[in-house]
């Protein structure tokens, strides 16, 4: 299954405990990792319907969330670099860090402003900001604080958190060009 190349790379880049948010055919995916003993970490679960979106599937996992989190979408695949990351991380002093594809050669439509800073000033889903350059590649840092901020409804993590945190100066950016 592709997850488990996102498995196999957490495993290399030092993580010891996984927590996977399922909707769709739990029981399969349950089945297939188990415990994750097979790839050397712990994974744990968190099961809710089908039509939850990120926001919501966060909110009710929460309890099982370390106060800080890398949150990484399993059907994207990029070659990360755990420590680099972690260093710019901490660096920026930050509540959130997203990886950000630099498009420079307009592989996609871009989404995002990155300023001269390196802190992502704009994040535009919908793309109706003039000049945008980057994409985000769900790819992510967390303090767990910031899911207080979501409400009990069922929303998009990005959505509802990315444009404030940008508008704000709390999201940094970790930018590349893979």
């Amino acid at each position: 299954p592709f997850l488990e190349y996102n498995i196999e790379m957490l495993k290399a880049q030092g993580f010891e405990r996984v927590l996977l948010l399922l909707g769709y055919l739990p029981e399969v995916v349950q089945d297939y990792f188990g415990d994750g003993r097979r790839w050397g970490l712990r994974i744990d679960y968190s099961v809710t319907p089908i039509e939850d979106l990120t926001g919501r599937r966060l909110k009710t996992a929460a309890r099982l969330i370390d106060d800080c989190f890398f949150l990484l979408y399993c059907d994207n695949l990029w070659p990360m670099r755990m420590d680099r990351m972690w260093q710019r991380f901490l660096a920026a002093g930050t509540p959130a860090m997203l990886t950000v594809y630099s498009n420079h050669d307009n592989y996609t439509k871009d989404s995002l402003i990155v300023d001269s800073n390196g802190f992502i000033s704009v994040f535009d889903k919908q793309r109706k900001t003039p000049n945008l350059k980057g994409v985000e590649i769900s790819y992510g840092i967390f303090r767990s604080q910031l899911l207080e901020r979501l409400p009990e409804a069922n929303v998009s993590f990005e959505d509802t958190l990315y444009p404030d945190l940008a508008c704000t100066g709390q999201l940094a950016a970790y930018v590349t060009g893979h």
